[in-house]
C-alpha cells in the first residue's frame, strides 16, 4: 500500500475496518439466532423435559459430526433421534459410538438426569472430561473410550454411585488415578487403559467389592502393586502390564480366587514368582514376562489345570519344572529368561499347546523327541539355546506346524527327512548349527523353506 496516496490509503483501512466488524456482527447475531432457535426448539417440543433437551443440543453444537446433522433432525421427535432412548418421557440412553463426533463434550450433559448409559467411544473427541457428568446420580454405563481426551480424571466421577461400567481407556489423560474412583460400590468393570497416568495405584480401589475387571495397562505408574487389591473377591481381569511398577508379586494375590486373567508384563517388579499364585484355580492366563524377576520358576504352577497361556521372562534362572506337563489345558507356553538345564519331555503331554517359544534361554542337552506329540502345535521356537544332538525324526509328525526356528543352537548330524512332511512350513530357520542333509525330496524341501540353511551352518562344525 505504500504507492497509494494517504487519501486512498484512509479509505481502504476504513473499508477493512467495516467489513471486519460487520462479519463479527453476523457471526454474533448468528450465534444467537442459533441460540434462540435451540430455545425455542426445546420449548415447543414435549417428547422429553426441556433441560434434557437443552442438553442434547449443546452436544450437537458442541460435538460436531459429518453425519450427526442427518440423523438428529429438528423436524423428528427428540426420542427418535439416532442413539437416543426414552423411557417414561425422559432420555435414558445416549449411545453415540463410532458417530465421527469431534469437539468437546459439553458439560450441559450433566442435566440428563435420568440417563443410565452414556457411550461416545470411538470418536474424535477433545478437551477434558466435564466433572460436571458426576450430577448424572442413574448413570450406570460411562464409555469414553478410543477418543482423544486431556486432563485429569475428574474425582467427582466417584459420585456415582450407581455405576457398573467406567471405560475411558485410549486417551491421553494424564495425572493420577483418583482414590475417590474406590467409593464406587457398584462398578464391575474399570477401564482406564493406554493413557499418561501416574503415580501409584490407589489402595482404595479395593473397597471395589462388585469389581470383575481391572486393567490400568499401559500407562506410567509407579510404586508398588497394592497387597490390599486381594480384598476384590469378584474380579476375574487384572491388567497392570506396561506401567513402571517395582517392588514383589504380592503373595495377597493368591487369594483372589475368582481371578481368570493376570499380567503383570513389561514392569520393574523384582524378587521371585510366588509359589502361592499356584492357588488360582481359575486362572486361565498367567503373564509374568519383561519384568527383572529371579529365582527358578516355581513347581507349584504346574497346579493350576486351567491354565491356557503362560509367560514367564525377566532373568528368571534354574530349569524348566517337569510339572508344568501337567497343565493339561495349555495353549501358550512362552519360557524366556536364564533357564538352564534340559527341556522335559514332558511337555509333551500338552496336547492341546499351539505356541511353544522357549529361546534365548541356556538350555542344553537334545531337543525330546516327546514334542513331536504335540499334534496342535503351529509355533515352536527354540533358536539361541545350547541344544545339541540330532534334530528328532518325530517332529516331522506336527502337521499344523506353521513356524520351526533351531537356529543359534549346536544341533549335529543329518537334518531328518521326515521333515520334508510339514506341509504348512512358512519359516524353517536352522541357522548356525553343525547340519546336514540327503536325499532329493529333502533338500528341494529345504531350499524352498530355508534356501541359506547351507551357508548358515556353524564354521566351527569343520573342526568336529
Amino acid at each position: 500500500m505504500n504507492h497509494l496516496t494517504p487519501r486512498k490509503r484512509t479509505v481502504i483501512l476504513a473499508a477493512v475496518f467495516i467489513l471486519g466488524a460487520s462479519a463479527l456482527a453476523l457471526g454474533i447475531r448468528l450465534f444467537l439466532d442459533l441460540t434462540q432457535v435451540s430455545a425455542a426448539f426445546c420449548a415447543e417440543q414435549t417428547d422429553v423435559p426441556q433441560v434434557e433437551c437443552e442438553a442434547l443440543v449443546a452436544l450437537y453444537e458442541s460435538a460436531r459430526s459429518s453425519n450427526l446433522g442427518e440423523k438428529w433432525k429438528r423436524t423428528q421427535p427428540l426420542c427418535s433421534w439416532v442413539g437416543v432412548t426414552c423411557q417414561n418421557d425422559v432420555v435414558t440412553s445416549l449411545n453415540l459410538s463410532s458417530s465421527e463426533l469431534s469437539g468437546s463434550i459439553p458439560p450441559e450433559l450433566g442435566r440428563l438426569s435420568n440417563l443410565r448409559t452414556l457411550d461416545l467411544s470411538q470418536n474424535r473427541l477433545i478437551g477434558s472430561i466435564p466433572p460436571e457428568l458426576s450430577r448424572l446420580s442413574s448413570l450406570q454405563y460411562l464409555n469414553l473410550s478410543w477418543n482423544r481426551l486431556i486432563g485429569s480424571i475428574p474425582p467427582e466421577l466417584g459420585r456415582l454411585s450407581s455405576l457398573q461400567y467406567l471405560n475411558l481407556g485410549r486417551n491421553r489423560l494424564r495425572g493420577s488415578i483418583p482414590p475417590e474412583l474406590g467409593r464406587l460400590s457398584e462398578l464391575q468393570v474399570l477401564d482406564l487403559q493406554e493413557n499418561g497416568l501416574d503415580g501409584s495405584i490407589p489402595p482404595e480401589l479395593s473397597s471395589l467389592s462388585e469389581l470383575q475387571t481391572l486393567d490400568l495397562s499401559r500407562n506410567q505408574l509407579s510404586g508398588s502393586i497394592p497387597a490390599e487389591l486381594s480384598r476384590l473377591s469378584r474380579l476375574r481381569y487384572l491388567n497392570l502390564s506396561w506401567n513402571e511398577l517395582s517392588g514383589s508379586i504380592p503373595t495377597e494375590l493368591s487369594s483372589l480366587s475368582s481371578l481368570q486373567y493376570l499380567n503383570l508384563s513389561w514392569n520393574g517388579l523384582s524378587g521371585s514368582i510366588p509359589p502361592e499364585l499356584s492357588r488360582l484355580s481359575s486362572l486361565q492366563t498367567l503373564n509374568l514376562s519383561a519384568n527383572p524377576l529371579s529365582g527358578s520358576i516355581p513347581p507349584e504352577l504346574g497346579r493350576l489345570s486351567n491354565l491356557r497361556s503362560l509367560e514367564v521372562g525377566g532373568s528368571v534362572s534354574g530349569s524348566i519344572p517337569p510339572e508344568l506337563g501337567r497343565l493339561s489345558n495349555l495353549e501358550s507356553l512362552i519360557l524366556d529368561g536364564e533357564l538352564s538345564g534340559s527341556i522335559p519331555p514332558e511337555l509333551g503331554n500338552l496336547s492341546r499347546l499351539r505356541y511353544l517359544n522357549l529361546s534365548w534361554n541356556q538350555l542344553s542337552g537334545s531337543i525330546p523327541p516327546e514334542l513331536g506329540r504335540l499334534s496342535s502345535l503351529y509355533y515352536l521356537d527354540l533358536n539361541n539355546n545350547q541344544l545339541s544332538g540330532s534334530i528328532p525324526a518325530e517332529l516331522g509328525n506336527l502337521s499344523e506346524l506353521e513356524h520351526l526356528n533351531l537356529s543359534w543352537n549346536q544341533l549335529s548330524g543329518s537334518i531328518p527327512p521326515e521333515l520334508s512332511r510339514l506341509s504348512s512350513l512358512r519359516r524353517l530357520d536352522l541357522w548356525s548349527n553343525c547340519l546336514t542333509a540327503a536325499g532329493s525330496e529333502l533338500l528341494t524341501f529345504l531350499d524352498a523353506k530355508a534356501p541359506e540353511w547351507r551357508s548358515g551352518q556353524s564354521d566351527e562344525c569343520a573342526a568336529r
